[in-house]
């Protein structure tokens, strides 16, 4: 089992990538809202606004999803499926995705063999 992790930086698409999720056959996902470092620095930090521009590309905010993935094709399944709806080569990546294993799961209600 494993812990998959999806940074979305394109948090407009999160619907779509959830829907995916029940098509794929991914039970649950926990969503978090968050804010990347570049946007921290670049408005909240005095030593780091001269940098404003460097970080102009950042997101001001994104989605981190997480989810219990159980068995490694369905493991591989998800992170294809991730790749190919949202990081196309001749754009900026839409997502970023991560995956440790897992050892113990309590106090989920849905249950893996």
């Amino acid at each position: 089992m494993h812990l998959l992790i999806v940074v979305l930086n394109h948090t407009e698409r999160l619907e779509e990538l959830l829907e995916g999720f029940i098509e794929h056959d991914i039970p649950g996902a926990t969503v978090i809202d968050s804010v990347g470092m570049g946007s921290i620095l670049g408005r909240d930090v005095p030593l780091f606004a001269g940098f404003r521009s460097v970080f102009a590309g950042s997101q001001p905010s994104s989605k981190v999803l997480l989810c219990l993935i159980d068995g490694e094709s369905k493991l591989e399944e998800a992170l294809d499926f991730i790749d190919r709806l949202m990081n196309k080569p001749d754009r900026p990546a839409g997502a970023f995705s991560v995956a440790v294993p897992v050892s113990h799961v309590r106090g989920s209600r849905i249950r893996y063999p």
